[in-house]
């Protein structure tokens, strides 16, 4: 059952073993009546790095098609450094990754309160019970329910990412060990895994199993951590991957290399003859076809396939991560600090100035209004 409760009620002796399987979680005390939540809510806009457990940069929603508005700028996010992609909930409520830490701002742009807790590892998840989890400097993972409310697991070393939360509450990074862990919901440790080489990439859901780019190549886990499987790439993992509606991996190489890998086996290579920027992020759109932005030739897509459909090439480089609506639009800060939605030919339906660089991915409220967090530590909400 995703995204909603499972209610246990527990009698003494009955049942406890197989309802503590069921939904992997820690164990219950019994004769008491206890709801543990189950599912992470798939109604939050945007919650969790790439926007899904899949990472695949889908907006919930359709971007706006005229030009928005600037309704409101905070300054000062996260002590006036670079912010990440923020996380957005389904009341509009706005969770930022700073260099310093962690911050909430409300829907009309008022900072709610702030954690200083370090770097950020990058855009913080919702957890099943409604708090965010994030990785933060000194090899810690941090569980916040508000300015006085967190429990913290120490990994030792640096989170890669944003962190993967899972539907019975637990969580999976990779760390500059590097390995591959798993806490459940209290810290503690499901299991941690050496990775093969250098972790490249967050953690993404690939059906019941964990992808992840580490050394030159990617590597599926199950949920207790046995290695399930490896593909040599030949080189390393610059984006990606991301896992498509039929549970193929998508991964982009340093050589601008785009390889499809089989949900039954099989690994297709693509040369794409571009320089992906690392900075930047895949989003793939309903229709399957991928986005990406380039050094070199602007904002990129191709086909399932590989082959180019399109390319934007007159707006400067694009550094920055990115996203696409139900559509096919995509949403990306340009070079140039403009806000550009790109329809699904190819066509700039609008852009906006944002004034500032940032390499963080535009993003949706429930409400259709587009936040975008910039250099600086300003966090702007236009509609």
């Amino acid at each position: 059952m995703r995204g909603g409760r499972v209610l246990l009620a527990l009698a003494l002796g009955v049942g406890v073993s197989a309802a503590a399987a069921l939904v992997r979680a820690r164990p219950v005390p019994t004769g008491r009546y206890v709801e543990i939540p189950f599912g992470v809510a798939t109604d939050h806009p945007w919650r969790t790095g790439g926007g899904d457990p899949r990472r695949t940069g889908r907006l919930r929603g359709l971007a706006p098609s005229e030009a928005p508005t600037r309704q409101w700028e905070a300054a000062n996010i996260g002590s006036g450094q670079r912010v990440r992609t923020p996380t957005v909930a389904r009341d509009g409520t706005v969770f930022v990754g700073s260099q310093s830490g962690l911050s909430m701002v409300g829907p009309d742009g008022a900072q709610r309160w702030a954690l200083q807790v370090g770097l950020a590892s990058g855009t913080p998840s919702f957890t099943p019970d409604g708090k965010v989890v994030l990785g933060a400097q000194g090899g810690r993972l941090l569980f916040v329910g508000g300015p006085r409310s967190r429990a913290e697991a120490e990994v030792g070393a640096l989170v890669v990412g944003s962190p993967l939360a899972l539907d019975d509450g637990s969580v999976v990074v990779p760390t500059g060990d590097p390995q591959l862990l798993r806490v459940d919901g209290e810290g503690r440790r499901v299991f941690e895994t050496r990775l093969p080489g250098p972790a490249r990439s967050q953690a993404a859901l690939a059906g019941g199993s964990i992808v992840v780019a580490a050394g030159e190549g990617l590597h599926w886990f199950g949920l207790e951590g046995a290695l399930e499987r490896s593909v040599d790439l030949g080189e390393p993992v610059v984006l990606g991957p991301v896992v498509t509606d039929t549970g193929d991996v998508l991964a982009l190489s340093r050589g601008g290399v785009l390889h499809r890998v089989g949900l039954a086996g099989g690994h297709d290579r693509s040369e794409l003859d571009v320089r992906p920027a690392p900075t930047s992020a895949l989003a793939l759109a309903p229709d399957g076809s991928l986005r990406f932005g380039t050094l070199d030739a602007g904002l990129l897509c191709v086909e399932p396939d590989g082959s180019e459909r399109w390319r934007l090439d007159d707006h400067g480089p694009m550094a920055g991560e990115l996203s696409v609506d139900a559509g096919g639009t995509t949403l990306v800060v340009s070079g140039r600090r403009e806000l550009l939605a790109v329809a699904a030919d190819g066509r700039v339906r609008w852009s906006v100035s944002v004034g500032r660089r940032t390499f963080a991915a535009p993003v949706l409220g429930a409400d259709g209004t587009i936040y975008v967090a910039t250099f600086g530590g300003f966090l702007q909400a236009w509609r």
